[in-house]
Parts: C-alpha cells; structure tokens; sequence
C-alpha cells in the first residue's frame, strides 16, 4: 500500500512538500537550509532497502530508481521549505 504511494510522482512530491514543510517550520533558515540535503539521501537509503528486499520486483530499469526517486521529494521539499518561510514571514512582519 505505501510503496504504491510512494512510487508515484504526487506522492513523493507530497511526501517531500511535508518534510520540507516541517524543517521549515522546525529548523532555522541556516540549519534548515542545510537539513534538505538530508531527504534525498534519505530516499536513497529507501529504495537500496527495498531493492535488496525485492529481488523479484527489480528490473532492468530499477537502477534509474536512484537518479529519479530522489529527484521528486528534493523538489517537493523545496517548495515546501520556501512555502512555510513565506508564510512565517508574512506572520512576523505583521507582528512587527
């Protein structure tokens, strides 16, 4: 069920939108900023789990999962990152 949603590109750029979101919202822009390169490896280590443990569902093409996987949640996260830092901002300049 979750691997079904997570091999489609709405799912990983959602799955990326909210853990950009919550290192936006958590994490200052310095630490937060340098936090994002941790989603990519992140699925990087995902998919060599799930190749590993799914022999009978790899193939020829399965090495392309490295390039692309990652490449939807880094964007996701991205937008997701930017979109909470412009709200927070909208807030604290109106606090001001």
């Amino acid at each position: 069920m979750i691997e079904e949603i997570l091999f489609t590109i709405e799912g990983l750029l959602l799955i990326g939108f909210i853990m950009g979101a919550l290192v936006a919202y958590f994490l200052s822009q310095k630490i937060g900023c340098a936090a994002l390169i941790t989603i990519p490896i992140i699925m990087l280590i995902y998919i060599d789990w799930w190749l590993n443990n799914n022999p009978d569902s790899t193939s020829s093409t399965s090495a392309l999962a490295y390039i692309f996987v990652p490449l939807w949640p880094s964007m996701g996260a991205i937008a997701g990152y930017f979109a909470v830092n412009f709200i927070k901002s909208r807030y604290k300049n109106l606090d001001e």
